[in-house]
This record gives C-alpha cells, structure tokens and sequence, in this order.
C-alpha cells in the first residue's frame, strides 16, 4: 500500500495487543518471556524516532509530490480563445450542445464545434492530478458564453475544465491581460515569479513579462511539447527563487 511517498510496512506487534494475546492465551512461559523482551526492545526502539509513524518505513521517494508540500509551480494561468480550445466564428448563440458528455467539447446551435487542444487537455489533466492551481484569463465579450464552455467541456470522465479551476480567479473582461493577471496575483497570493502563464498573442505575453511573470507565446495554441518543456523549465527557476538563489519581483 503507497501512502503518499511512504510505502507501508506493517508494524511489530504493539504492547497492548502482545501482552493481551500472552495473558489471555496461556501461562506464561519461556518462550513468551523472550516475547516480552522483544515487544519490549521494539517499543524503545520505535520511540527513538521522531517524523516518521510506527510501522511507516521510507522507502523511496514517488515521483509525484505529495500535496502538503509546496507544489512544483505556485500557479499556472491560461488564456481561453486558440490558446486552450479553438474558438469558430458563432453564428448563434445559445443553446449550447454538449458532445460525448463534454469530452468532445461543445456544439452551437448553428453548428460550430469549440473544444481543448489536445495539449490543453493533457495539461489541464496534469495539473489537476497535481494539485497545481490553475487560473483563467479572457478579453472575451462573451463572458457568459465562456463560463458556461468552462463548466461543460470536460478535461476527462470526471472532471470538467471548471473542476480543475476550482476556486482560482477566473477573470474574463475587456482590457489589457497584464491587468487581468496583476488580479489574478492579489486575489491569490502569489508573486508574479511564482506564475507561468500561456497566450497565443504575443502583446499579452510582453505585458506579463513586463509585470515579472513568466510567459510563453503559443501562437497556433497549446501543445504538449510548449506546456511541458516550458514547465520543466520553469520548475527550475522557481526552485532557485524559493531556495534564495535570485530575488522574485515583489508582487504586483
């Protein structure tokens, strides 16, 4: 059984159950006295240690973090329209039609379908089973219609791309996205060093720079390879922020 990074091992009989099962058992004998001493040894033994519960052996390391640590990244953010999903022209509005439960996206009522880049998914999926939060940014005019897409469209059987969201920010409006993002950082927290964000304009990756985050251009949208090389990448310069190697920007 994997708890965590530990691998559970079940434990030496404890005092309690190793002295009930002796007196209710039978007299005791010689064979139980050396019982005794090693119940007894074993107990001294495992009260030498400290950080680790009886019975646990550490083992190895797995390689996904467990969740009370800090996570690889404070917070990754996203663009939504052709750098999450495709966004077709819509002739019509509402009713939107989900496919195949959400996991083939949406169709509009003239037909129009709008779902994740591939690379979107698997990195929404990743995320999620991380426990890295995920924000959402937009300059959308159609603020309704995306947060409905958001409920609907799913990262996989069990989780739509909402469920990955959770409680993050998710800002859609007009204006400038360094605005959107200089939110996102007071809403949660984090410095803009601890954000990596991806757009497929390349105005609004100049502006999250220009505010300390780090941002990646994804013109014809996410793909796996952009999220996860730029990740590894950005993994290693948070771990040299976090372990005083250079000074974050202070946050915004």
């Amino acid at each position: 059984l994997i708890n965590g990074s530990y691998i559970y091992c079940p434990p030496p009989p404890t005092p309690f159950f190793g002295l009930l099962e002796l007196l209710m058992g039978h007299q005791l004998g010689a064979g139980d006295y050396l019982r005794l001493v090693y119940i007894f040894v074993s107990v001294v033994i495992s009260s030498s240690f400290t950080g680790t519960p009886p019975g646990w052996n550490k083992v190895h390391k797995c390689n996904s973090r467990k969740r009370d640590e800090n996570p690889p990244l404070g917070l990754v953010c996203f663009d939504l329209d052709n750098t999450l999903w495709n966004r077709p022209r819509f002739r019509k509005g509402p009713p939107f039609e989900a496919l195949d439960g959400g996991l083939g996206g949406i169709k509009g009522s003239s037909g129009e379908i709008l779902d994740l880049y591939p690379g979107a998914r698997a990195a929404l999926q990743y995320l999620g089973d991380a426990g890295v939060p995920v924000a959402l940014v937009s300059c959308s005019h159609r603020a309704a219609w995306a947060r409905e897409w958001i409920r609907t469209i799913r990262v996989d059987e069990l989780r739509t791309v909402a469920d990955v969201v959770g409680l993050s920010p998710v800002i859609i409006r007009d204006g400038d996205k360094h605005q959107h993002l200089a939110d996102v950082a007071r809403k949660t927290g984090k410095l803009p060093a601890e954000i990596l964000f991806f757009d497929d304009k390349a105005k609004a990756v100049r502006q999250a720079g220009g505010i300390g985050i780090t941002a990646v251009w994804v013109p014809t949208g996410l793909t796996e390879s952009a999220f996860f090389d730029n990740l590894a990448s950005f993994e290693v310069n948070l771990d040299k922020y976090r372990n005083g190697e250079d000074r974050p920007p202070e946050k915004v």
